[in-house]
C-alpha cells in the first residue's frame, strides 16, 4: 500500500510539472507570438497616426488608410529584403508605382518613403522629416491614401528593419473632382 501511494505521488507530481511546462509554453505564445502581431498592427497604427499629425500641424487634409496600398508597401519591403538593396527602384527595374498598379490602385498621384536601420517607426519619422524630399511626401495636398509596411532581413549585407511608405490618390477620385469641377 505505502508502494501505491508513493507510485501516486511521483505521478501527481510528474502531471503537476507537465501541466505547469504545458501552461508556460501556452502563456509565452501570447506573449512573444501574440505580441509580435499586435507590435505590427500598432506600427502600422502608429504609422498613420504620426503622419496625420504632420499633416494637421500644416493644415493638409489627413490621409486614409488604404489595404491596396499597404499590401504595395508589404510588397516593397519584401521585395528589399529578398532581393537585398536599399532603393526606389530594384535591380530588376521595378518601383514602387508598378506595385501600386499591381495591387489594383489606379492612382493619378503616387509617393513613396523608404527608411532603413532604424529601431522604430518614430525614429523613422523623425528622419524623413529632416529629409526635404521625404517631408514634401509626408504633407503633399496632392495624397488621399496612405499604406505602410515595415520588415527586417539582411540587407546590403547587414541586418536591418526596413519602412515603407506609400502615398497616393486615385485616379478615378481626381477624375471625379475634375468633372464636378466642370459643372459648376
Amino acid at each position: 500500500m505505502k508502494r501505491e501511494a508513493s507510485s501516486i505521488g511521483k505521478l501527481a507530481i510528474i502531471s503537476l510539472v507537465a501541466v505547469s511546462i504545458i501552461s508556460l509554453v501556452i502563456v509565452s505564445y501570447f506573449v512573444f507570438i501574440g505580441g509580435a502581431f499586435a507590435e505590427s498592427e500598432n506600427t502600422t497604427d502608429r504609422s498613420l497616426q504620426l503622419v496625420n499629425e504632420l499633416r494637421v500641424q500644416n493644415h493638409v487634409k489627413s490621409l486614409k488608410w488604404n489595404k491596396q496600398l499597404e499590401a504595395a508597401a508589404q510588397e516593397k519591403v519584401n521585395d528589399i529584403i529578398a532581393k537585398k538593396y536599399f532603393q526606389h527602384t530594384s535591380p530588376t527595374g521595378e518601383k514602387a508605382w508598378d506595385i501600386v498598379l499591381d495591387e489594383g490602385y489606379s492612382y493619378i498621384y503616387a509617393g513613396e518613403n523608404l527608411a532603413i536601420d532604424y529601431d522604430t517607426v518614430d525614429e523613422a519619422m523623425e528622419a524623413w522629416k529632416e529629409s526635404p524630399s521625404h517631408y514634401a511626401n509626408i504633407v503633399s495636398e496632392k495624397y488621399s491614401d496612405y499604406g505602410f509596411a515595415q520588415g527586417e532581413g539582411n540587407v546590403e549585407g547587414h541586418n536591418a528593419k526596413v519602412y515603407v511608405q506609400i502615398f497616393a490618390t486615385r485616379e478615378s477620385a481626381v477624375k471625379q473632382f475634375v468633372s464636378y469641377g466642370e459643372v459648376y
